[in-house]
């Protein structure tokens, strides 16, 4: 309570420095304003505590600006020609919000406000469609302060004219916790959630967002110009958004910055997007980078062109998790791998991370590419694999690549131009892996390839293969064995 007086006196003090302690009567003023004796905090009004707008003092009398709606103008502040930019009257006036717990309202005008600073964000701040223009030289514009705040209804604009480095950051999360992004624009600018202190956020909502963005100009050689890049959460939902973005680096990255795993950023969604992008990054499209878990990535439209992977996943680390990604009713439309999920079942040296339980259900997938035996789908050292009822359609012959799992089932898919081959992966970054197959299942499925449904190759370790009920091109080109020396298969069954 000390403190937070404290912070209190310094606040007010800071603002009425800025400020005249009387005003000039006006016609309306007695419906403006009403007579007050005490401050937000319920303490007896003072000098100290006017700032101009809200709190003012008349003829030795202290007022209070009647407020509707709980809602503080932005205009006020701009039209009374106290603060001279942007930043000092959304920092002031969200100060002022926080403390008389309301929000802050900036309307909608014929020419644009421009924030030509970075701005230090208190409390939530909606608009009608009023925009913000950003120049380029900085960083970061809005930095969040406080928890629960919502940005709605704001257009956020950058300039990315001339050859740049960091694309910049419009809205920074900054480790806070029950934030809602709703309804905005955001142009050539990211959304960011990285803590300094690395402060564990929860509950972080993008909904019904529009992002529009073109790095054509940016220096992307060793910078990750992600379009959303989140670390150290549990709890996001990224909803409802429109991306049409040109160039970047990935679109979306999710981490945790502890690579031993004891921060663990989990509970996301990332549903009904429409994702149009194209780049020449050779990076992911959604990058789940290290201890990243309980991810649903559901009934989105992805469009992408120029990338290594839609979806990709890293594993890092020693800890044991039980961890789940659920990849359910998305269309794919793309000119390289969809899927690279890489787990640690089998690994030699005791560690356990990433996605072990992968879920790949109803899906439409048209891999549109001009080079052929391309690795489509790749899937490695996972405990268990469900990828079923989905379409498949290739330009060219593609691959589905399988090494190392536990347990697979592959049911009622129809595959175009499409071979599964089960082989050996050695090692994934700085860990080793044995090459054991558990069980496997392959059924149900259609396949119009006639020159090896399912390969084996340099497979070691084969405890279980059931290949049955699969409508296939040549009944009698089903199986088609590279023989290793040493190996140890123990069960293929074809019907």
């Amino acid at each position: 309570m000390v403190n937070f007086r404290i912070f209190l006196i310094f606040f007010v003090l800071s603002i009425s420095s800025l400020c005249f302690g009387q005003v000039k009567p006006s016609k309306n003023f007695n419906l403006e304003y009403e007579k007050v004796q005490y401050w937000a905090d319920g303490s007896t009004m003072n000098l100290s505590k006017i700032d101009g707008i809200i709190f003012i003092q008349k003829d030795g009398i202290f007022y209070k600006k009647k407020i509707q709606d709980s809602l503080i103008n932005y205009s006020w502040f701009e039209n009374s020609r106290m603060y001279s930019n942007a930043k000092d009257i959304l920092e002031v006036s969200t100060k002022l919000a926080f403390i008389l717990k309301m929000k802050v309202f900036i309307p909608k005008k014929a020419t644009a406000y421009s924030l030509n600073s970075p701005a230090k964000i208190y409390s939530t701040i909606i608009s009608d469609g009023a925009t913000l223009n950003m120049p380029q030289r900085h960083y970061r514009f809005m930095t969040l302060y406080n928890d629960n705040i919502q940005i709605k209804g704001l257009r956020i604009v950058v300039d990315n004219t001339g050859l740049l480095t960091n694309a910049p950051i419009a809205i920074e999360c900054n480790g806070k916790s029950n934030i809602n992004l709703i309804n905005n624009y955001i142009k050539n600018a990211r959304v960011s959630n990285y803590s300094e202190k690395k402060t564990i956020a929860k509950n972080i909502i993008l909904r019904n967002n529009e992002f529009v963005a073109d790095f054509s100009n940016y220096n992307r050689t060793n910078v990750q110009n992600d379009i959303l890049y989140f670390y150290d959460l549990v709890g996001l939902k990224i909803e409802n958004n429109s991306f049409k973005v040109i160039n970047v680096n990935r679109l979306i990255k999710i981490s945790s910055r502890s690579s031993d795993g004891r921060i663990s950023t989990k509970n996301i969604s990332i549903m009904n997007n429409v994702i149009d992008c194209k780049t020449d990054s050779r990076k992911q499209v959604i990058d789940l980078y290290q201890h990243t878990s309980n991810v649903s990535i559901r009934n989105n439209s992805f469009k992408c062109y120029g990338f290594s992977a839609i979806i990709e996943n890293k594993t890092t680390g020693w800890r044991s998790y039980s961890t789940d990604l659920n990849i359910t009713g998305n269309s794919f439309l793309s000119d390289g791998s969809i899927l690279r999920l890489f787990g640690t079942f089998g690994s030699n040296n005791g560690k356990e991370s990433g996605f072990q339980n992968v879920t790949f259900l109803d899906n439409n997938i048209f891999l549109d590419s001009k080079k052929s035996d391309i690795v489509s789908i790749n899937l490695a050292h996972i405990h268990k694999v469900n990828f079923s009822n989905n379409v498949y359609k290739s330009t060219n012959v593609n691959f589905m690549r399988l090494a190392g799992l536990d347990e697979m089932i592959s049911e009622n898919n129809k595959f175009q131009n499409t071979k599964i081959i089960l082989t050996k992966e050695d090692k994934v970054g700085h860990d080793t892996y044995g090459q054991k197959f558990n069980n496997i299942k392959i059924v149900n499925n259609s396949f119009n390839i006639d020159n090896g449904v399912v390969i084996l190759k340099d497979v070691q370790d084969l405890n279980s293969l059931i290949f049955k009920n699969n409508m296939t091109a040549k009944k009698n080109i089903i199986l088609k064995p590279v023989s290793i020396k040493n190996s140890n298969i123990k069960k293929i069954e074809i019907n």
